[in-house]
């Protein structure tokens, strides 16, 4: 089987809500957004955070197979979908990806990096005053 993919350039595949400070038994989510016409393999996608020096750390593979993101569609990555879904039932994501561990995330402030291999493609960053009740 061959698989199609190309290399994404700043902004193309990007971190569109995360869920850094979660209910007492929940977990913490991340949801990124393929805006680019083609197909983007995940196993050349990496979740990190930035240290408070500002150093890249981290860093956790999105997959360790080829799985494709498809242009246009919402991917939503948590360590248990099974709990995102069931604490967020009204939610809509296209699809849905566990992964065995997330970068830690501060409950308070932060910076989500999204790369692809060593390359930024986006940056969020957080803080508890950007929390919508």
């Amino acid at each position: 089987m061959i698989f199609t993919y190309f290399i994404p350039s700043s902004n193309e595949v990007i971190i569109n809500e995360l869920l850094f400070n979660p209910k007492p038994d929940g977990v913490d989510f991340i949801e990124v957004y393929n805006k680019a016409t083609l197909p983007v393999d995940l196993s050349k996608i990496n979740l990190a955070r930035r240290s408070d020096e500002g150093a890249i750390e981290s860093k956790k593979q999105l997959s360790e197979f080829n799985k494709m993101l498809s242009p246009g569609v919402f991917l939503a990555i948590s360590t248990d979908t099974a709990k995102t879904k069931l604490d967020y039932p009204a939610a809509t994501y296209d699809q849905f990806l566990q992964i065995p561990i997330l970068p830690s995330y501060n409950d308070d402030v932060g910076t989500v990096v999204l790369l692809f291999g060593d390359t930024i493609i986006d940056e969020f960053n957080y803080n508890e005053k950007c929390i919508l009740d």
